[in-house]
């Protein structure tokens, strides 16, 4: 398996795993929005913050991203934020999330001071995975779809 920083040729294939992504997600409102706007967001992502994609026998199967800023209450450090993390059906239980993840923990100890992500409900991946990589419980997310 290779991580590999993400080219706007993966946009394409990414964006079709975007789709899938917002699916699993299996919430009222979809995620995905339109293409042209999903798109310039992953474009930028790709070369304005962390975009990696792991591949197995040069095709790509999963892939984690986040954005890199000043943390907006103090501009004095950089945040790392887990934007997306996902690993295609046919592949997961493979070792290819944690391998992304800790390519992801990699470049944030390179360029940020803090990272955050955050971990689906019905995801597979204990909190013992994060704990065990330096993380600890800071928040917990909710979500309220108002419809």
């Amino acid at each position: 398996m290779e991580i590999k920083q993400a080219s706007l040729s993966d946009i394409p294939w990414i964006i079709s795993q975007l789709a899938e992504f917002a699916e699993f997600l299996g919430t009222h409102y979809n995620v995905y929005g339109d293409t042209e706007h999903v798109s310039i967001l992953v474009k930028r992502l790709i070369e304005d913050h962390i975009f990696l994609i792991a591949y197995k026998d040069n095709s790509p199967i999963g892939f984690i991203t986040g954005s890199l800023a000043p943390h907006p209450f103090n501009p004095g450090f950089i945040v790392l934020s887990e934007q997306a993390w996902w690993i295609s059906k046919e592949h997961r239980g493979s070792r290819a999330g944690l391998i992304l993840l800790d390519s992801f923990i990699e470049k944030g100890k390179e360029l940020a001071d803090w990272i955050t992500l955050s971990s689906e409900a019905h995801s597979a991946i204990s909190d013992k995975h994060f704990e065990s990589r330096g993380f600890k419980l800071q928040e917990k997310t909710f979500l309220m779809e108002v419809l």
